[in-house]
């Protein structure tokens, strides 16, 4: 399975669809900005606006 990079919104960002504390498909990221994907659409958001996170996925059966 090919993972795919996410974000985290951290500010308000006005005139977006994003809400706070939202994770979001990370389609590139720039030196000052970021594209991101939502609903079959791409927005270009400031990166102090936003955080990269690592999505950890858990494999079923482990016992617990």
């Amino acid at each position: 399975m090919d993972k795919g990079k996410y974000v985290e919104i951290t500010k308000k960002i006005p005139g977006t669809p994003f809400s706070v504390g939202g994770f979001y498909e990370l389609e590139r990221m720039g030196s000052a900005n970021a594209r991101v994907r939502y609903q079959h659409s791409i927005y270009q958001i400031p990166k102090e606006a936003l955080e990269v996170v690592e999505i950890v996925s858990r494999e079923s059966g482990d016992g617990v």
